[in-house]
């Protein structure tokens, strides 16, 4: 029976695919904090 092996390997890529949007958020967030770094240099 496939099912609970169908079942465990959904949940796995589910869990990926957060994991993923969770580092494209964090990635969005270092690139901006970069930014206002920059800005900061340049004003010193």
């Amino acid at each position: 029976d496939m099912e609970p092996k169908a079942r465990a390997l959904n949940e796995v890529q589910v869990r990926l695919d957060e994991a993923g949007l969770r580092l494209n958020q964090l990635d969005h967030q270092i690139k901006e904090a970069q930014g206002s770094v920059a800005q900061l240099e340049g004003k010193l």
